[in-house]
């Protein structure tokens, strides 16, 4: 499991995560995507989930703790922020371990 102060761009990542938040939006094209905030015991960082679907804005709500299967850090645009990226899926199994 990597801690959320330990994430560098660029290199994969899993581990079990809070969704302290997740707020549905549009891209400019008007496609749906969930932007988030996680947390761990060492800090927060935010993420995107693109072309987001009324499935997913169920199953990834804020307060639920989520084992993430892999992820990596990526900056889609230079000057953008740093953001989490789904490299493959998540499991969406309930866990006690934050």
């Amino acid at each position: 499991m990597v801690k959320i102060n330990q994430m560098k761009k660029d290199e994969l990542f899993e581990g079990f995560y809070l969704i302290k938040s997740a707020d549905v939006r549009q891209t400019r094209a008007g496609k749906n995507y969930l932007a988030f905030v996680f947390q761990d015991d060492t800090g927060t960082i935010e993420g995107k989930l693109w072309d987001a679907q009324p499935h997913n804005v169920d199953q990834f709500q804020a307060g639920r703790p989520y084992d993430w299967s892999t992820g990596s850090l990526q900056q889609y645009s230079p000057g953008e922020p740093i953001d989490l990226a789904f490299a493959s899926k998540w499991r969406t199994e309930k866990s006690s371990r934050l």
